[in-house]
């Protein structure tokens, strides 16, 4: 068959004809479905600031929120230093890291960071004071706040509309120092701690983090840790300006919480167990502690032998509660999903398929733990953006880039680096990047945003700083 010119100038305005009316009908689709653009895709993303904001030892963007028309981050210092001296190991292996000789000189004073939209610059708005001497020292000091773990906007009872920040302390560190502080600002440039004074509830608690925050009727409610890392108990504050006694403990005290969301009427809660973690929820009514409700046991009925452990990520998408697990080990399988609805029946997204007490648990979106990556051991944070879940991984393979084998290396290296993921109807998920966004070191989606103006996304790395991006449909 002969092809004349005519003939493919034809066949060349039929497919611009279909590809347009195939974008209207897709465009009608996505507003029918209360979405403006199509799915985010790496390209969409571009860099927001400098690495570590010109600072490696911001190495974590540990907490991220809007407030007064302005973005805000808080920093995590010297991350991988402060871990592995809390372990007893000091200082690291990693040439990639960079840690002092002497730990006591760890540059540790964490930070907020704002940006605005009408001038597209960060500044920095805060920073820890470095006024705690060191225990056992004459002339060492560290800072009083070492991170920022979370954030979260509160409409006070007088109708203030207050910016309250979760700060992590060194106590870990350095027994003997203060615990951590709650900061709280009403114009997103200064910052104060609230009241704990000895003798109080919020004074003597002593604990090294407050981390995962809720509004639930009215009230402000955190979670105060054990130490730096861990799951803690749960305060509760009408007025949480007030600080010392306006705060009150009001979990079971065999319940270690771990991360909290207010859905569907009721106030949510993840506690870690050694058989799985365990999904609660509670109408934060009567005499504390509260009566809970059981949801979800043993990471889902898990028939694994290292179930996920822990569930770090709680976020309500299309009338229904999203649960991300946490593998304490690569060793032990990647992270799981799960989805809770309104009459607390739940499905299993990610994960390995198995047989409950209440039913056969098929995981929907046909991904094994990790979504097929045993090194993803935690599905970190979530965040719903123009109608759509994304999905931050954290990569545990980041770890093995200094072993000196080539065998292990090509194996790992072609998927090292976070995995950013998104779902339309919450099932079926697409991956919109696996691999850091182009930097290996970038072990984790840490931070998540939804603004008017894009989905940031915040990378932890710990080697040479953190690294915020921005996606702009």
């Amino acid at each position: 068959m002969v092809t004349t010119k005519g003939d493919s100038m034809k066949v060349r305005s039929m497919s611009v004809l279909c590809g347009r009316v195939l974008a209207v009908v897709l465009g009608f689709a996505a507003l029918a479905a209360g979405q403006q653009f199509p799915p985010l895709t790496r390209s969409n993303f571009t860099s927001s600031v400098p690495q570590g904001f010109g600072d490696r030892q911001n190495s974590w963007p540990w907490s991220m929120e809007w407030f007064n028309g302005s973005l805000y981050v808080g920093t995590f210092r010297s991350a991988d230093c402060v871990y592995t001296l809390g372990n007893g190991v000091y200082p690291p292996a990693d040439t990639d890291v960079s840690c002092p000789l002497d730990p006591n000189t760890l540059a540790l004073q964490a930070e907020i960071w704002s940006w605005t939209p009408a001038t597209n610059a960060w500044n920095r708005v805060f920073q820890s004071p470095q006024d705690l001497l060191i225990p056992g020292t004459t002339n060492q000091y560290v800072a009083r706040d070492i991170g920022y773990r979370g954030m979260r906007v509160f409409t006070e009872s007088g109708g203030t509309l207050a910016f309250y920040v979760s700060g992590c302390s060194s106590k870990t560190l350095h027994p003997g120092l203060p615990g951590g502080r709650l900061l709280r600002s009403t114009d997103g440039l200064t910052f104060a701690p609230v009241p704990q004074h000895p003798g109080t509830l919020l004074g003597n608690l002593g604990n090294p983090c407050f981390r995962g925050s809720a509004i639930y009727n009215g009230k402000f409610y955190i979670i105060a840790t054990s130490s730096l890392n861990s799951e803690g108990v749960l305060l509760e504050a009408s007025n949480p300006q007030l600080g010392d006694n306006a705060f009150r403990v009001v979990s079971p005290p065999n319940m270690a919480v771990s991360e909290v969301a207010s859905y569907n009427g009721f106030l949510y809660v993840t506690a870690t167990g050694a058989s799985g973690f365990s999904v609660s929820k509670t109408s934060a009514t009567g005499t504390p502690p509260y009566a809970f409700t059981g949801v979800m046991v043993n990471a889902g009925y898990s028939t694994s032998a290292t179930p996920n452990v822990r569930a770090l990520s709680l976020h309500e998408f299309n009338g229904s509660l999203y649960v991300g697990g946490l593998s304490t080990s690569f060793k032990n399988g990647g992270s799981e999903l799960f989805r809770i609805h309104a009459d607390d029946t739940w499905d299993l997204i990610v994960g390995q398929s198995r047989n409950t007490p209440v039913g056969m648990k098929t995981a929907l979106s046909g991904y094994g733990p990790g979504f097929n990556w045993l090194f993803n051991i935690s599905f970190e944070r979530m965040e719903v953006f123009d109608g759509r879940l994304y999905l931050g991984t954290f990569d545990s393979s980041d770890a093995f880039h200094a072993y000196n084998n080539p065998t292990f290396q090509n194996l790992v290296r072609p998927q090292m680096g976070f995995d950013l993921w998104v779902t339309t109807d919450g099932a079926r998920f697409s991956r919109v990047d696996g691999q850091g966004f182009g930097d290996l070191f970038n072990q984790g989606v840490r931070t998540l945003k939804a603004t008017p103006n894009g989905l940031f996304v915040g990378a932890a790395n710990w080697f040479y700083g953190l690294q915020i991006w921005r996606g702009i449909p």
